[in-house]
C-alpha cells in the first residue's frame, strides 16, 4: 500500500455519461470522453493509528489553498539571512503551499531607492520545488530561490505568486495593503 495517495472516482458510460463521481464538484451528466476533472482527495498518510480519514481533504488542480500557504521572515528556515543584509548579499527564501497544491511559485520584487524616492518592479523570478514534508500529519510542499540582493543599498520588498491550473494568488506574510 502507498504511504500517501490522491484519487478520485466516476462511474461513466462509452459515450461520456457521468452516473456519479467523487468529489461531487467535478461535472456529472454529460461530459464527453475528453472532460477534465479538477477536484480530487487526498490521504496524506496509510500509516496504521495515524491514516487520513477517507474524504476528508477535497483539493483542486484548479484552486490555491490559502490555509496552507505559509512563509514567516523572522525564521531562517523561511528567510537566511534574516533583517538587512550588506547590498550584493544572497537571501533564501521559502514559501509552502498545499502538498501538489502549486503548479509554479513566482518570487515578485520591488525595489525603493531612498535617495531618489523611486520603485521599481516588480521583477519576477521563478521559485524551485524544494522538498515535500510533514508538519502535524499533513503533507506541504516547499519552494525556494536564492535571492541575490541589489549591488547598491535599497529596500527590497516581496511577495509570492501562487500559480494552481488557471488559478493565481498572492501571498506576502507581513505587509497590510498586499
Amino acid at each position: 500500500m502507498p504511504s500517501s495517495f490522491l484519487f478520485l472516482g466516476l462511474v461513466t458510460s462509452s459515450g461520456g455519461y457521468v452516473y456519479g463521481q467523487v468529489p461531487n464538484d467535478n461535472g456529472g451528466g454529460q461530459v464527453g470522453t475528453s472532460a477534465t476533472y479538477t477536484q480530487y482527495y487526498e490521504v496524506n498518510s496509510t500509516a496504521n493509528g495515524a491514516s487520513t480519514p477517507p474524504f476528508s481533504i477535497e483539493n483542486s488542480s484548479s484552486a490555491v489553498n490559502f490555509s496552507a500557504l505559509y512563509h514567516n521572515t523572522f525564521l531562517p528556515y523561511y528567510r537566511s539571512q534574516e533583517g538587512s543584509v550588506p547590498a550584493g548579499a544572497t537571501v533564501t527564501l521559502r514559501l509552502q503551499t498545499a502538498h501538489l497544491g502549486a503548479t509554479g511559485v513566482n518570487l515578485r520584487v520591488y525595489l525603493f531607492d531612498t535617495a531618489s524616492g523611486n520603485t521599481t518592479g516588480p521583477l519576477d523570478s521563478p521559485m524551485a520545488f524544494y522538498q515535500t514534508q510533514t508538519t502535524n500529519g499533513t503533507l506541504y510542499d516547499e519552494y525556494t530561490i536564492d535571492y541575490a540582493t541589489p549591488a547598491t543599498p535599497t529596500i527590497v520588498y516581496y511577495k509570492f505568486e501562487i500559480l494552481n491550473g488557471s488559478a493565481t494568488a498572492w501571498y506576502s506574510d507581513d505587509y497590510i495593503g498586499d
